[in-house]
């Protein structure tokens, strides 16, 4: 499970020793004991008490990256959409850093581990999943929730504009990224249906309205053969069409069918 998850962040950047995920790493040293006292963990534990608290803390920094990133009017109900989708990303994550977390309760011999030797077992997961990880979240659901608003602004002028890809324009720019600066399309092609930034963690590429009378339309087989190359799979989606915030492909939502309709189940009460 843990190969499929960090393939997707396999070229993230580490993160520094941020505080404000102080109480996340609390919460999850809340449910590792839990977890450790049980003996075991499954998709019904998360809507227990000591659980709840690691999706609980996880949403609020995930939320309040989204409450940052959108500088614009939206919706109410888009708004709400954007958050549920938080909301549920985060209870996947706190599933799958557990659910990790609880192949290491046993030692070699069959038996519960000391929870001091557990606790120590499980620092990597910790690091990874509430340090590293939720660094990289926490950028993209910023960038994500101010892309979903410009494009629902876009869509208030439909017709009126073409949309163009413009990168940062300076030396860290990555070059996959590069080639697509400057592709421009109308703002109904299909193209833009899942090609829509961020295009990846810390992408800082972003899509604009133009005048259709200053660009020339960018054929679309090259258009289209461009982003394929450049934006993971896994990104290929559209935040402000679709109203989430993260990767409807996100491995953390193929972890468990049973924890994903009981966070959904979480979700509407």
């Amino acid at each position: 499970m843990h190969g499929k998850i960090s393939s997707i962040y396999s070229h993230i950047e580490l993160a520094d020793n941020d505080k404000s995920f102080k109480k996340v790493r609390e919460a999850f040293k809340r449910a590792s004991k839990y977890l450790h006292g049980k003996g075991g963990f499954s998709s019904k534990d998360l809507s227990h008490k000591e659980i709840r608290p690691l999706i609980q803390e996880t949403f609020n920094v995930l939320r309040n990256a989204v409450d940052f990133g959108i500088k614009t009017e939206i919706p109410e109900a888009m708004l709400e959409k954007l958050q549920s989708d938080v909301f549920v990303f985060s209870g996947m994550k706190t599933y799958s850093q557990l659910k990790e977390a609880s192949l290491l309760l046993l030692d070699e011999a069959g038996k519960i581990k000391p929870y001091a030797k557990f606790e120590q077992d499980i620092l990597s997961i910790d690091n990874t999943y509430n340090r590293n990880y939720l660094q990289a979240e926490h950028i993209h659901a910023i960038a994500a929730s101010q892309s979903a608003a410009n494009y629902y602004g876009f869509m208030q002028d439909a017709g009126g504009y073409n949309l163009q890809i413009r990168t940062a324009g300076d030396d860290k720019v990555r070059q996959s990224h590069a080639v697509l600066n400057g592709i421009t399309l109308p703002d109904d092609d299909p193209f833009w249906d899942d090609h829509w930034t961020p295009f990846d963690w810390r992408c800082r590429c972003r899509i604009i309205q133009v005048r259709k009378s200053k660009y020339s339309i960018t054929d679309a087989d090259i258009a289209t053969t461009a982003a394929k190359e450049a934006i993971p799979e896994a990104f290929r989606y559209n935040p402000g069409k679709q109203q989430v915030i993260f990767p409807p492909k996100h491995p953390y939502y193929k972890t468990s069918k049973a924890a994903l309709n009981e966070i959904k189940s979480m979700d509407k009460n």
